[in-house]
This record gives structure tokens, C-alpha cells and sequence, in this order.
């Protein structure tokens, strides 16, 4: 993503102008404030100690691993790329809302989610239309150009796909 100068998400937060930069300063004020060792624990990563006072949290996200030091909260790939500054603030709002509620494995309604009632409408709006739009009312062609990505057919609702 850029904005209006040409320049990417990266070199956005490497100036300090990302638009995300003061909601991740605030998420990394907040999780230091906790244990990491109770921050893994309740968000199902780990988190490895590389000294007396650092160490690093290993999230695994879409067949990626990433990693964020700690204290510093810095966001790195496994392939070394530094990670764009909406990941690193998806993982750290992540990290800091985990209360260690454990995974149940159904499929929950974004209605159904605390708030969700009053934006499932516009989330319909620009998720289910929009793929209809593009793949037609059938679903046969989002099914196929999903299996071809690497997803898998689950066998509940008309065309769901897991990757």
C-alpha cells in the first residue's frame, strides 16, 4: 500500500509518519506494562527468553512465522523482512485483547462477535458482495480460484474455504 507521495507502509514507519504509528506506540505501552510469559499464554504463542530481560514471541499467521522482540515490540518475519506496520499493529492489538479464552473450532458469525450486530451489515456490504460481484452467484468459480490458492473445502455452508 502507498500513500499520495509513491512511498509504501515500510518507508511510512521508518520515517515515523505511518498512520498506524501512534495506536502501535500505545499497544506497545500497554502490553510492556504485562508478563510476557502470561502475554503467550493467553494469546497461544510462545515466547522465548534471549537474556535476562529480552526475548522474543513467535507468531505463526497464514503459514508465516513472525516474530516481536520484546521489550521493543519490533515485528520481523522469519525471512528477516521487517513486518509493515498494519501487521505489526494487528499482532500487537492481538496480544494485548487475548484473555486466554481457548479456541472452541466452530465458525463464528461476525454478527455474533461483541459489537458485531451493528457492522455486520457494511461488513456484508464489502466482503460478501463484493466477492459475489466477482465471482458470480454460484460460488463454483470462488471455489475453484480458492483451491487453486491452497485452500480447502470445509463441509459446512454452501462454499467455505480454509487456508
Amino acid at each position: 500500500m502507498t500513500d499520495s507521495t509513491g512511498r509504501n507502509e515500510l518507508d511510512l514507519q521508518r520515517s515515523g509518519s505511518s498512520p498506524l504509528a501512534p495506536r502501535i506506540d500505545d499497544l506497545r505501552k500497554l502490553l510492556r506494562e504485562r508478563d510476557p510469559y502470561t502475554i503467550a499464554s493467553q494469546s497461544g504463542t510462545s515466547y522465548r527468553a534471549t537474556n535476562t530481560n529480552h526475548g522474543e514471541f513467535c507468531i505463526p499467521f497464514f503459514g508465516r512465522e513472525y516474530k516481536l522482540s520484546w521489550p521493543d515490540l519490533e515485528g520481523i518475519q522469519i525471512s528477516n523482512d521487517q513486518t509493515s506496520p498494519f501487521h505489526l499493529a494487528l499482532f500487537l492489538f492481538y496480544l494485548s485483547t487475548s484473555d486466554g479464552t481457548p479456541l472452541t473450532g466452530r465458525w463464528v458469525s461476525f454478527a455474533d462477535l461483541p459489537g458485531g450486530r451493528m457492522y455486520a451489515p457494511a461488513f456484508h456490504g464489502y466482503t460478501g458482495l463484493e466477492i459475489s460481484r466477482k465471482f458470480g452467484p454460484d460460488g463454483k468459480s470462488f471455489e475453484l480460484a480458492g483451491t487453486q490458492a491452497g485452500g480447502k473445502k470445509k463441509e459446512c455452508g454452501g462454499c467455505i474455504l480454509s487456508v
